[in-house]
């Protein structure tokens, strides 16, 4: 029986919805995918609240989304928001404004919650089971944050998070090429702009990566896998390597590894 289910992500910096046709265990097809560009994380982690034009935008975007899941005849949907909405005074209110205008109940993911999913995303790799055998990390690089999984005999053994991700990258940029905070941020998700914005990144990522080599210490680790839209960088995972001296995997496409572990999750239960 095929299950049509759809996962919401409402991330720092952008809101997206990924429709799935599930049938059977790990049996995921990706039907549809859509991302809408909307910067909770700039009034979250400035001012500690999100401002209204933003709320406003958010319920504007999340009615579409309705509209998208009732034009697919979706069974089922998860809703998940992480760091930016955690982080913002104001939660409740707009939790409670999402789910009078759109009718949509979002969950708002704890730092071990957000890692599971990655987790369950990144186990759908052919050949992730015989790696955790051994040993394998999962880091998930946020906007806000770096967290880390370590995994061997298919458990997990250890978490962490660190106060540092993509919103560090946005500042130092911004510091760098004396703009504002807005402007840094739209030159480093432009492609185009790589070759100007990595060399100035470039510390963050090596920080992240000293981070991640300090935590792995001690443990049997074969393989790091990184996900999350801010190690989008091409060079990104070559950094990793070289600074913690392990072989490091990034996805194909990193920003979608939090719908498909969302889809992951509903098809477990």
């Amino acid at each position: 029986m095929i299950h049509t289910f759809a996962a919401i992500y409402i991330g720092s910096y952008e809101v997206s919805i990924k429709i799935f046709e599930i049938s059977g265990k790990k049996k995921i097809r990706d039907i549809d995918y859509i991302r809408s560009r909307i910067e909770l994380g700039r009034d979250a982690y400035s001012k500690g609240s999100i401002g209204y034009e933003l709320v406003e935008a958010l319920c504007d975007t999340l009615a579409e989304y309705k509209k998208i899941m009732d034009g697919y005849r979706v069974d089922s949907y998860e809703a998940y928001a992480a760091a930016a909405l955690r982080n913002a005074e104001n939660e409740l209110f707009i939790l409670d404004q999402i789910r009078i205008r759109t009718g949509l109940t979002v969950h708002v993911l704890s730092n071990s919650e957000h890692r599971f999913i990655s987790y369950k995303s990144v186990a759908m790799r052919s050949e992730f089971e015989e790696l955790i055998k051994t040993g394998a990390a999962v880091v998930d690089v946020g906007g806000g944050t770096t967290g880390i999984s370590i995994l061997k005999d298919g458990k997990v053994i250890f978490t962490a998070d660190e106060p540092t991700g993509g919103t560090h990258m946005t500042l130092v940029l911004a510091g760098s090429l004396g703009c504002s905070f807005e402007e840094a941020e739209r030159i480093k998700k432009d492609p185009k702009q790589e070759m100007l914005v990595f060399p100035v990144v470039k510390p963050v990522i090596e920080k992240m990566a000293a981070i991640v080599a300090r935590f792995i210490e001690g443990y049997d680790v074969d393989v790091i896998y990184v996900v999350g839209g801010a190690c989008s960088f091409k060079k990104f995972e070559s950094v990793f390597e070289k600074e913690t001296g392990v072989k490091t995997i990034k996805p194909k496409e990193p920003l979608l590894v939090t719908p498909l572990g969302i889809a992951m999750n509903c098809n477990k239960q």
